[in-house]
């Protein structure tokens, strides 16, 4: 059997990767480079024994979110501000996501500032989705 050596890196914010514990977890934005260094550190640690991995990603849910901020409207509005909701993540694009997620927090946030506010807190999280065509996230319509 031959064996093969590559050289890698892995940014010093990952060290602890390969550090002995039961349990690791990692947090940061969006191209932080927390997945290519986890899949790096564990191919390597693969290699020496076997492993059992669990990976998640935070994915805030947008069922939830929409009662969250219709919560802190009047009932009156929620109706209304539901279908405004509706075109941030029905939305064809994430251009077309961010345009209705701006008009939202234009629209609502000079006098509903607790609601906008509970939404804009995860505006990145929520709009990976964008990341996906349309046809992807709803494939049957």
């Amino acid at each position: 059997m031959s064996s093969r050596q590559t050289k890698t890196s892995i940014p010093e914010a990952f060290s602890g990767l390969f550090e002995t514990a039961r349990y690791k977890a990692y947090y940061g934005g969006r191209g932080s480079g927390k997945s290519h260094s986890l899949a790096t550190a564990l191919l390597i640690d693969g290699a020496k024994r076997p492993l059992r991995i669990l990976c998640a990603r935070e994915q805030c849910c947008w069922v939830h979110k929409t009662g969250n901020v219709l919560n802190k409207l009047p009932k009156g509005l929620q109706k209304k501000a539901k279908s405004h909701l509706q075109d941030i993540w029905m939305a064809e694009t994430r251009k077309d996501a961010e345009t209705a997620f701006d008009f939202f927090l234009e629209a609502y946030g000079p006098k509903y500032d607790k609601a906008t506010a509970c939404l804009a807190k995860d505006r990145d999280v929520l709009l990976t989705f964008g990341s996906y065509t349309r046809a992807a996230r709803f494939p049957s319509g």
